[in-house]
């Protein structure tokens, strides 16, 4: 069902996700599948949580790697992207959606993720803090979410452009621009305003 709804969405569009097309790209009858889920809702409710599960579990193997926590960091910033256009930014799509929908269960696991998301990032930039690799004054809340907002922004615009270009592309620059924001002048060799 899930693999199914991802195809849908990403051939698609979110707009051609309904129970009846998923019903036909699986050759089964509604009836059947209403066995298994009963709504639109449902449905994401099942691609968000394999997103949780999988992306959550690359980003959990990229941080266990060996290193500086800026590496481990860089290390997630590049198993997302990896993700996402592995993925054909499905994520986000979902994520978006949810705050469309009235639903409020949808609603709160994703917000659930998006926390979980957050709290990886801030547990390395607390160590990278203790390292003394980041800045002190560095806010970890908001510079973990500069870190998701940078991945979903670059995401977004691929996923708008059709994903003409590769992803990681510009993997190395967007790495540049955001160690520049947060990391101590003595680790980083460069002269970094705070």
């Amino acid at each position: 069902i899930v693999e199914a709804a991802r195809k849908i969405i990403t051939n698609g569009g979110m707009e051609h996700l309904t129970v009846r097309a998923l019903a036909e790209s699986l050759g089964l009858s509604q009836a059947a599948l209403y066995r298994h889920v009963r709504s639109k809702q449902d449905i994401l409710m099942l691609v968000l949580q394999d997103i949780e599960t999988t992306l959550l579990q690359a980003m959990g193997q990229a941080q266990k790697g060996k290193g500086s926590a800026l590496e481990r960091l860089r290390q997630t910033l590049n198993a997302h992207l990896s993700y996402s256009e592995r993925r054909k930014g499905v994520g986000f799509l979902v994520i978006n959606e949810a705050l469309c929908l009235e639903g409020r269960e949808l609603r709160t696991r994703a917000r659930a993720f998006v926390e979980r998301y957050l709290e990886l990032i801030k547990k390395v930039l607390l160590e990278g803090q203790e390292e003394g690799a980041i800045r002190d004054d560095v806010d970890v809340e908001l510079a973990a979410r500069l870190f998701f907002g940078m991945v979903q922004s670059n995401v977004t615009l691929w996923a708008l452009q059709s994903r003409a270009f590769p992803l990681g592309g510009r993997q190395e620059e967007l790495w540049e621009l955001y160690l520049a924001g947060v990391s101590s002048r003595e680790k980083s060799g460069r002269e970094v305003q705070p």
